[in-house]
């Protein structure tokens, strides 16, 4: 029986993922296809054993300053050669990354990236053949459990899922989805940009318990 060719998928340069095993639900990772193994940038790295198994222990450190604690069962060390051309012994871990709604068992080297511009660096062993990246493009990927977190709170709130879209017209988002990810959702009304605009307060009561839904969720 002929093996069902698997469909090629897209990432950008950059892409939103996230690592369960970790508890991290969200990190902007950049797509490195020169480097073998990913990385990503941990601080306070300590190594305990528990019932004769080494586990690692360390704080991630992601972009808008905020930090993560959180542990893995140690896999071993990998000798890496930095992008200064430096070979350095770095500890690394086996977890899950979630990208592009499809989850894969990946190494991670844990490494200080302060000096770099992403938390997290995916190297071409976790794309494996499964996808190809596009580099003039970035946040290919189609919604992640934040996405859907949002159109669940939505729907609870309203009554009435929200259906994701890119039609309505011309958005402010333009200018900054290169940079990050965008998702938007407000008030909408029969006045929109009219004289006297206005909306009712119950939509904007309803949208304010909404946005303090998510924020609770996110973080």
């Amino acid at each position: 029986m002929a093996k069902k060719e698997r469909k090629q998928r897209f990432v950008g340069w950059k892409e939103n993922v996230a690592l369960p095993d970790l508890k991290i639900k969200q990190v902007i990772a950049k797509i490195d296809t020169g480097a073998n193994v990913g990385a990503i940038h941990a601080a306070d790295i300590k190594i305990k054993k528990k019932n004769k198994v080494e586990y690692v222990h360390f704080k991630v450190m992601k972009r808008n300053n905020t930090v993560k604690k959180t542990s893995a069962k140690l896999a071993g060390y990998k000798r890496i050669r930095s992008s200064d051309g430096d070979v350095e012994k770095r500890p690394y871990i086996k977890t899950e990354l979630l990208m592009d709604g499809i989850t894969k068992n990946i190494e991670l080297t844990l490494a200080d990236r302060a000096s770099m511009d992403y938390t997290m660096l995916i190297g071409r062993k976790a794309l494996g053949r499964r996808w190809m990246v596009k580099p003039s493009n970035s946040f290919l990927t189609k919604p992640n459990k934040t996405t859907f977190m949002i159109q669940n709170i939505i729907k609870k709130i309203t009554k009435i899922k929200p259906k994701l879209s890119t039609t309505g017209g011309t958005s402010d988002a333009r200018f900054i989805r290169k940079i990050t990810p965008c998702l938007e959702f407000g008030l909408v009304g029969k006045t929109m940009h009219k004289v006297d605009e206005a909306v009712s307060i119950s939509d904007l009561k309803k949208l304010t318990k909404i946005y303090s839904e998510i924020l609770k969720n996110y973080f």
